[in-house]
């Protein structure tokens, strides 16, 4: 379904954007229109998952077992009990260079780069975007549920304990490692952690300098439970670096936008790559 409504409250959002066929890009609109009515009666996950992130291929799985274990929704007509409702975030994940982000040494200087670009895994002390889901019971409000920024989430929802079918808390998928995907490539809104061009270099990358010597192990585990290939990444390397300045244009479109990020000093690099010019020093951008 084509939308700029940030997709959150699937129980409100569902009708509005099925009122319009001309919105409906692929698939089956009656198969929404069912998942709405059902909506009604059982508990609803939402997860997000932008188009340039993934999730392992498990992760739908182990939050529905775990939503199932934890959930005691009670009757939908129930209004007694508080509010129930949960969120699952990625306690790790990989993150996708295009270029090589690692220290070298001089004599890996003059060395080419892996045409399919770099993983790094990452482990991070707020809840990433990719995968970050939230249940609502059939009775719970969407207003009644605790929100904020996904980095700021864990300071406002406590996190829930380890082994503990809790309810109204953050539950970080410790057990599933890494959880997700990312893509630090200019289609980044925050474009944090993002280098747009080769011999940039990323501090935050020097604890993990050993993940450089492990990269074909971690691309074998990425192929095989996420379904990304390395042909694939080189395809998309190539295409990113052939449309630098449209892709820059097309993200500077989507900023401050509701839902998404809003960093003055994210706007100014995305218009300097726009507009053909190269900044003299990525890395300090992030400051």
């Amino acid at each position: 379904v084509a939308s700029n409504n940030f997709p959150q409250n699937f129980r409100k959002s569902a009708p509005l954007e099925l009122m319009d066929p001309s919105k409906i890009w692929s698939g089956d609109a009656s198969l929404i229109g069912l998942g709405y009515e059902a909506a009604k009666i059982w508990p609803v996950l939402e997860s997000r998952l932008d188009m340039d992130d993934g999730l392992h291929n498990y992760f739908v799985e182990l939050v529905q077992m775990d939503a199932a274990l934890s959930t005691n929704c009670g009757s939908p007509d129930d209004l007694s009990d508080q509010a129930k409702w949960k969120y699952w975030c990625s306690y790790t994940s990989i993150e996708w260079q295009p270029h090589n982000p690692f220290p070298l040494s001089k004599e890996q200087v003059n060395q080419e780069e892996i045409s399919h670009g770099y993983v790094v895994g990452v482990a991070t002390p707020y809840c990433q975007t990719p995968g970050l889901t939230v249940l609502l019971c059939p009775a719970t409000e969407f207003s009644s549920v605790p929100s904020a920024p996904h980095h700021k989430l864990l300071q406002t929802v406590s996190e829930c304990p380890e082994d503990d079918r809790s309810s109204n808390c953050v539950r970080r998928l410790k057990k599933l490692s890494p959880a997700s995907i990312r893509a630090r490539s200019i289609t980044s809104h925050g474009m944090l952690n993002v280098m747009v061009r080769e011999g940039d270099t990323m501090e935050l990358y020097t604890l993990v300098d050993n993940q450089r010597q492990k990269q074909e192990v971690l691309w074998d585990g990425i192929e095989e439970f996420m379904h990304i290939t390395r042909n694939d990444s080189e395809k998309t390397k190539v295409y990113l670096e052939q449309n630098l300045a449209e892709i820059a244009s097309d993200n500077l479109r989507g900023q401050c936008t509701r839902g998404h990020s809003c960093k003055e000093s994210t706007r100014e690099l995305l218009e300097k790559i726009a507009n053909g010019q190269q900044p003299q020093n990525v890395s300090n951008i992030w400051n």
